[in-house]
């Protein structure tokens, strides 16, 4: 994690970018690919929706540094992903004010909260591959 939280605050105020995956601009599912490629090496796919399905589950009360959490913003899909980063805090990608952080007990993102997973130390059978799988643009209009 060490690294991890030395490379993630050079990115804190990128602008947000629809589709973005790079330090030009992020989108949220972008922003949490990017980082978790650079720091643990690990190939996620770019849909909050996908990544959702990965690793194990998380109680909002276990979470530990590096889960990732995720927001219904908009209907009964998830479409939103940040980092968990301790004390109550994950950092995103916000359409308002690119790379952020904020407080998963402020009352729009309480409210929105649709669970938490790990990625980090989980078993590699219990991970999908999603670099094994083809990727398609099919749709990168995902709301963040």
């Amino acid at each position: 994690m060490g690294t991890f939280f030395n490379d993630v605050i050079h990115y804190f105020g990128t602008r947000y970018r629809s589709g973005g995956q790079t330090p030009a601009g992020f989108d949220c599912s972008g922003f949490v690919r990017f980082m978790y490629d650079k720091a643990f090496n690990m190939h996620l796919p770019h849909s909050s929706q996908e990544m959702s399905s990965l690793g194990n589950k998380v109680a909002k009360d276990e979470l530990q540094p590096g889960d990732l959490v995720f927001f219904q913003t908009r209907g009964r899909h998830i479409n939103h992903v940040g980092i968990f980063i301790g004390n109550d805090t994950f950092i995103h990608s916000s359409l308002s004010k690119g790379i952020t952080e904020d407080k998963l007990k402020q009352g729009y993102f309480d409210k929105s909260f649709a669970g938490a997973v790990r990625l980090l130390n989980v078993p590699g059978e219990t991970l999908t591959n999603p670099s094994a799988q083809p990727e398609t643009n099919a749709d990168n209009s995902e709301p963040s």
